[in-house]
C-alpha cells in the first residue's frame, strides 16, 4: 500500500527596485520632485537622496537644492534587498522676455517639460531643433502655464525656441534625457 502526502510549497524572492521621478505637479518651479515605487515584491523602503535625507515612504516628496545627486532606492522583504541607484538632474533654465519671464523646467526633461509665462503671455509656438537645426518637434501653446510631452523626442540636446505672437523670440537649450 502507497501513500502519499502532499505539500504546497510557497516560494519567494528577493524584491526588485525600481522607480521613476518628476517635477510636483503643485509647483514646478519649486524644486520638489515626486518619487514612484515601481519596486516589485517589496514591504518596505529605504529612499536615500543623496544629499542626507532619507525616507520610508514608498512613494515620497522630496525638495532639492539646484545641483545632481545621486538618489537611491532599497526594496525589502522577509527574502532580502535589492537596491537601484538614479541620478537625479533638476535645474531651472530661466530666460528674460522683455518685460517678463519665461521659464521652460524640468531642464534636463525625461517625458515632458513645463512652459510657464511669469508676465505678459500670449499665444506662442515652441520649436525644438538639435543642434545641426533641423526641426525635431513643434507646439502651438495657448495657456501660461503649459506641460508637453516629450516622451517621443530622442534623448540628446536641442536648441528650445519660442515665438510669440508679437514677433518676440526666446532661445534656449534643453536637455532631453
Amino acid at each position: 500500500v502507497l501513500d502519499s502526502i502532499t505539500y504546497n510549497v510557497l516560494v519567494e524572492s528577493k524584491p526588485l527596485a525600481a522607480f521613476s521621478y518628476s517635477v510636483s505637479l503643485e509647483d514646478p518651479s519649486s524644486m520638489t520632485i515626486d518619487f514612484t515605487s515601481e519596486s516589485k515584491l517589496a514591504d518596505n523602503y529605504i529612499w536615500d537622496f543623496g544629499n542626507g535625507s532619507k525616507s520610508n515612504l514608498e512613494n515620497p516628496r522630496h525638495r532639492f537644492d539646484r545641483g545632481n545627486y545621486l538618489v537611491s532606492l532599497t526594496a525589502i522583504n522577509k527574502c532580502g534587498e535589492n537596491t537601484i541607484q538614479d541620478s537625479v538632474r533638476h535645474y531651472l533654465s530661466i530666460a528674460s522676455i522683455e518685460n517678463g519671464t519665461v521659464r521652460i523646467l524640468p531642464n534636463p526633461a525625461r517625458n515632458y517639460m513645463n512652459v510657464e509665462f511669469k508676465n505678459d503671455f500670449q499665444p506662442y509656438t515652441l520649436y525644438l531643433t538639435d543642434l545641426l537645426g533641423k526641426l525635431v518637434w513643434q507646439q502651438k501653446g495657448q495657456l501660461p502655464n503649459e506641460r508637453f510631452s516629450i516622451t517621443q523626442i530622442p534623448i540628446g540636446h536641442y536648441y528650445i525656441r519660442i515665438e510669440l505672437q508679437n514677433g518676440k523670440v526666446l532661445e534656449d537649450i534643453l536637455i532631453k534625457q
